[in-house]
């Protein structure tokens, strides 16, 4: 089992295309949002994932380890809401366990399909 901590601040637009690309998975997904005043926790809530809304600003790492903490799974992954997933975050459990490894990162691409370094 996979789990996703997204942290947000003021991030509603990004938000809903991050979930909508999470949706054909099978994730538990949580959402920790540092006091954002654009809407991002209704996003969270129309999507029926689990959020966390702090009254302050927390700060990332903070926030981070926020969501690991309401996550019990196995295996996390922590995305910035402008991320859009394009293939299923489970293939990445073979690199874990076959290599026993403790963390892996994708690679970036680009809206235009082009690799970013």
């Amino acid at each position: 089992a996979v789990g996703v901590v997204i942290v947000t601040y003021n991030s509603a637009d990004e938000l809903d295309a991050c979930l909508q690309s999470l949706a054909s998975y099978n994730l538990s997904v949580v959402v920790v949002d540092n006091a954002s005043t654009d809407g991002t926790p209704g996003v969270a809530k129309r999507h029926g994932v689990d959020l966390l809304a702090n009254t302050r600003n927390r700060g990332f790492a903070a926030a981070v380890n926020q969501g690991v903490r309401f996550l019990s799974t196995p295996f996390l992954l922590v995305l910035n809401p402008d991320v859009r997933l394009t293939q299923s975050p489970l293939a990445l459990l073979h690199l874990f366990e076959r290599h026993q490894i403790a963390a892996v990162a994708a690679s970036l691409v680009g809206a235009d399909g082009m690799p970013q370094s």
